[in-house]
This record gives C-alpha cells, structure tokens and sequence, in this order.
C-alpha cells in the first residue's frame, strides 16, 4: 500500500514536471515569437524611417530643382524683356533720328518759304506804296489843275474891287459855357437834383424850375451836353468797374425780393378772390411811357429821386393808384408809384477821387436807366408767367442762364455801363441778357414754390394758418 502510495507520488511528480517542461517550452516558444514580431516590427520602422528619408530628400530636391527651374526662367524672360527692349530702344533711336532730321528738314523749308513769303510781301507792300504814291500824286497834280482853273476862271468872271479892312466881331459867351459855369458851381446836394430834373425833362414830365434857375441851367447843361458829348471808354477803370459792380449787385438782390414779394401778394390775391380773371394785361402789359414809372439815382447806393416819383426796393411800402393807364392786377409793379424818398448827398467822388464830375454825372445816369428797364422788363415777364399759371399753363425757363455766373454778368453790365459812350449797343445787349437771367431765376423760384404744376391756382393753398400777416411777408421777403 506504501508502495503504491509512492509510486503514485512519484508518477505525480513527474507528471508535474512535465508540465513544467511543457509551459517552459510553450513560453520560450512564445517569447520567440514576440522576439521575432519585435525584430520585425523593429525592421519595418527602421525601413519606414528609410523611406521617409529618402522621400524628404527627394522632395528637397524637387524644391531645389523648381527653384532653380524658376530663377532660369525668370533669368531667361528677363534677358528676353531687355533684349526686346533693346530692339525696341535701337528701333526708336532709329525713328527719332529719321523723324527729327525730316522735322529738322520741314523746318528749314518752312523758314526758307517764309522768309520768301515776307521779301514777296514786302516788295509787293512796296509796289503797292509806289503804285499809290505814283497815282496820289498824278490826283493831286489833277486836281490842282481843276482848282487853278477854277480859280482862274472865277477871277476872271468876278469885277474887281478895292478891298475893304473886315471889323472884328465881338465875341459873346456862348450858351454852353455859361451853363457849364452854373454847373461847376453847383454844390454836390444840388447836383443829385439836377441830374434828376435832366432824366424828368429826357422822360419830358414837368418840371418847377423856373429858366434862370441854377439847378435848371445844370440839367440843361447835363443833357444837352455832358450825355451827348461824352466819349470817352470807362470800362477800363477798375477802380470805378469794382464800385459799380458792388452797386449792381446789391441792386440785382433787391430788386429780386421785391419782385419775390410783389408776385407772392399777387398770387395770394389771385387765390384769395376765386374766379378772378386775369386779362391779357399780365400776359403782354402795354409798354409804360417815360415818366409813368420812376426810377433810382444815388451816387453812394442809396435811392434817391428822379423827376416825381422813384422805385425804393422795400417790401413794405404803400401801394397808390395810378393814374393815366389802363388798370392792371393789383399789386402790379406796372400800377405802383411808391414813397419819396429825401435829400441825398453825392459820396462817389469819395470813393472815385480820379474821376471828374461828367464822368460820374454819365455813370449815374445810365445806370439809372439800367435799373429803370430791367424792373420794367422784370415786371412784364414775371407776371406773364404769373399769368400762365393761372390759365393752368407753364412759362418755359432757360436752364443755361440758370447756370450762368453771376460775378461775370455784374461785370458786363458794369462794363456796358461804362463803355456806353463807345459802344451802346453792348449796353442795349447786356440790359436784355440781364433781364432774362433775372426772370428765368425769379421764375424758377416761383415755380418751385407758389407757381408749383399739378396746384389747382385758384384754390387756397393753406390749409391752416402759417402766423401773422407781417409774418407770412417776411417769409415771402427772405425766399431767394
């Protein structure tokens, strides 16, 4: 039984290590494959790493092989541009030479041509010099002849007789120096009155001064004499070109407004009244006489009378009627004769001490009959067109005079102003020119305003109240 028990130990025990053995041998059999999938693994990256390498090389060289490929294209191209530039300089330098040696050869043959052309022309002035002297002096040897003929035979018809001494005739002062003597007399006061009884008795209205009066005499002697006699050019004078300009704008803006405001309280009346009925009158008013519209004078910018009565650009004046013409719309500046207006002194010779009293005598007057026809001419197109808008009709305006410079057309009225001894009609011209602009910008105005298309003209155009009267004037003064 022992022995069994043994044996079995013994069979046990090596049972046991044999399966020692046994996993010894499947442990180094799988240690040898881990060792052999490490040598593996290890030679695959080894020859990942290879790769890899020899792929960066390759790659820097192709970078190296593009960039050097680039630098001898861009080498190649640029030595192509400076040959091409080159070709194209030599080519030029070859024009340029033919060119300015032809134009160098043209020249000369045109300076050859033209000193040809003046030896022709001067011997042909010459001949012609010649050939009129020749024949000057054969007309004045013929007509010596006719007048020693002449002579001869009157001497002969005429009976002698004894010749008598002539007395010397007494002298007497002519007119125009003893008017020019009251003239140069007056004071500067005094001659603001003359020059507007000169323009009164030019219109031909009445006057109360009586022959011997010395304000009488001086406007006698400015029309007669100092506006016919007078040639000289002003236009020249920029001291005197400045002035007036200066004066002629501020005039064009008044006179602006105040036709701004006569035209709105015609419009508002025409609505006020509806159904008033606007005769031909505003559309084509007669032409007034001379004395039936006043007009300025002033010598320092300021208004002051000329024969009855005057315009005074304000907007608040009393409106009166007028009387000797056919009746017009109310408010009309073809019916308004406004306030008089006082004693004004003369202050150009202030500011124009180089020019004498005819010259400045002869700038205001025309420049009262500047501003005379072009509110005349204001007042005939402005309410022609008031006219059109109230038969529902609109009066067509320039746009080119809308664009016009203002500065340029206060200098060219100045210029016809002064330049009107020399050429009168550039005064005329401007006068119509100025007028239109004016009447095209007062027209625009009131077209965008009160004059607006699509309105009904004779329905109100205020729904509510817009403040006071005095307000609304205001208003209606201060739109430009």
């Amino acid at each position: 039984m022992r022995l069994d028990m043994e044996k079995h130990e013994r069979m046990v025990h090596l049972s046991n290590i044999t399966l020692e053995k046994m996993k010894r041998l499947e442990n180094l059999a799988s240690m040898q494959n881990l060792l052999l999938e490490h040598r593996k693994m290890l030679t695959n990256m080894r020859v990942q790493a290879h790769i890899s390498l020899c792929q960066d090389l390759q790659r820097k060289y192709l970078i190296r092989q593009k960039k050097l490929f680039q630098f001898k294209k861009d080498r190649f191209n640029k030595n192509m541009r400076l040959l091409q530039k080159q070709r194209m300089t030599k080519n030029n330098e070859g024009q340029i030479h033919f060119w300015k040696k032809r134009l160098d050869e043209r020249i000369a043959n045109q300076q050859r041509l033209q000193i040809l052309i003046q030896e022709v022309e001067l011997e042909r002035g010459m001949f012609i010099e010649q050939h009129k002297a020749k024949y000057e002096l054969k007309w004045k040897q013929i007509q010596d002849e006719i007048k020693e003929r002449t002579r001869q035979t009157v001497l002969k018809r005429k009976p002698k007789r004894r010749k008598r001494k002539k007395k010397p005739k007494r002298v007497q002062p002519s007119f125009c120096e003893e008017y020019q003597a009251t003239f140069d007399g007056l004071l500067d006061s005094e001659l603001c009155y003359a020059l507007n009884a000169a323009i009164a008795m030019e219109g031909h209205s009445p006057v109360t001064f009586a022959p011997d009066d010395p304000i009488y005499k001086a406007a006698q002697y400015i029309l007669n004499y100092i506006l016919t006699g007078f040639t000289e050019d002003l236009s020249e004078d920029e001291c005197a070109l400045k002035i007036l300009i200066s004066r002629i704008r501020d005039f064009l803006c008044d006179a602006k407004k105040y036709v701004n405001y006569k035209a709105s309280q015609i419009i508002n009346f025409g609505r006020d009244h509806n159904g008033m009925d606007l005769g031909p009158t505003v559309a084509k008013p007669c032409i007034p006489q001379k004395n039936s519209r006043a007009s300025h004078v002033s010598f320092s910018g300021v208004a002051s009378t000329i024969g009855v009565g005057s315009y005074e650009i304000h907007p608040f004046v009393d409106v009166r009627s007028c009387s000797e013409r056919r009746p017009t719309p109310a408010g009309s500046l073809a019916s308004l004769v406004l306030s008089q207006i006082g004693e004004q002194m003369i202050q150009d010779k202030v500011r124009l001490p180089h020019l004498n009293r005819n010259e400045i005598v002869f700038i205001e007057h025309y420049l009262v009959k500047f501003k005379r026809e072009l509110l005349v001419g204001l007042d005939k197109t402005v309410f022609a067109a008031i006219q059109c808008h109230f038969e529902n009709r609109m009066m067509d305006v320039r746009e080119e005079l809308l664009e016009l410079d203002r500065d340029y057309l206060f200098q060219q009225i100045a210029r016809g102003i002064l330049s009107y001894a020399a050429n009168p009609l550039n005064y005329q011209s401007i006068i119509k020119l100025a007028v239109s602009v004016m009447s095209s910008e007062v027209i625009t105005d009131l077209q965008q305003t009160m004059l607006k298309p699509g309105v009904n003209p004779r329905g109100l155009n205020h729904p509510c109240s817009c403040g006071s009267e005095r307000e609304r004037e205001q208003f209606a003064l201060c739109t430009t």
